[in-house]
């Protein structure tokens, strides 16, 4: 879905779904969405709009026994120690890295100095211009030891595993995967006011949702969670039941 500031088009999406006997989205929240953009005809609205949830492979995306965690946090280098936070998506304005370095990272920094913020995602600085302004962006700020960028790894659930929350202060999403997962991994989440988050986080209780663009709630919110072990406790068990609820083959195929 679009960003806040974006809107809707509805004229755009009135044509494109004038011809569709059917619409599919992702959640609830953008079946509201794209709601207004169903066009009339005889009166009555159409065509129908309905979400599926997106599938999560539950083979890979899965929590690990406290041992295996503990084994798997040494092996990606994070320190006992540390409150490590996952970012995980590729480099790109969409997604906000440049400004959660800028923003979130520094205040994160005074609020609670062990956190460690671990990008995961695809991140060439030497080709790609967005990537290369973050990396100023942390040195900037002062905030280098404090951000770790791991690029891109096929084996995406060793981060989630090993990581104590996911933080989505993206601009946009429809479903974002990352949350999904997280959850399935049994890891709390804190993401802006995207589309699907409330949906999800709140309704579910397996996570918190900050009002989008407020980095400084962002920051105390992931200071929260570090501080509250038997909350992360709570959201992850909550987590764990949600996504395997809805976000199972068995569940999507069906409807």
């Amino acid at each position: 879905t679009k960003a806040a500031e974006e809107g809707l088009n509805l004229r755009k999406y009135r044509r494109r779904f004038r011809w569709c006997s059917r619409v599919l989205v992702l959640s609830r929240e953008m079946q509201d969405f794209y709601g207004p953009a169903r066009a009339t005809h005889c009166g009555q609205p159409q065509p129908p709009i309905d979400y599926i949830y997106s599938v999560v492979d539950f083979e890979r995306m899965r929590p690990l026994p406290p041992e295996q965690r503990r084994a798997l946090r040494r092996q990606l280098g994070i320190a006992e120690d540390v409150f490590a936070i996952g970012f995980i998506a590729t480099f790109n304005d969409k997604k906000n890295q440049l400004a959660y370095v800028r923003q979130a990272a520094p205040r994160l920094r005074e609020c609670f100095p062990a956190a460690r913020t671990y990008f995961v995602g695809y991140f060439h600085p030497t080709t790609d211009a967005y990537a290369r302004r973050c990396v100023e962006a942390a040195r900037a700020q002062q905030v280098e030891p404090w951000l770790h960028f791991v690029g891109f790894t096929k084996d995406v659930e060793r981060w989630y595993q090993a990581c104590d929350a996911v933080v989505i202060p993206t601009r946009k999403e429809g479903l974002a995967r990352c949350m999904i997962e997280a959850l399935a991994c049994g890891t709390p989440v804190v993401s802006f006011d995207v589309a699907s988050a409330r949906e999800i986080l709140e309704a579910h209780r397996c996570g918190e949702v900050v009002r989008q663009g407020d980095y400084e709630e962002l920051a105390r919110a992931l200071a929260r969670l570090a501080q509250r072990p038997a909350l992360r406790a709570e959201y992850a068990a909550q987590g764990t039941a949600c996504a395997r609820r809805l976000f199972s083959a068995a569940t999507c195929l069906e409807k």
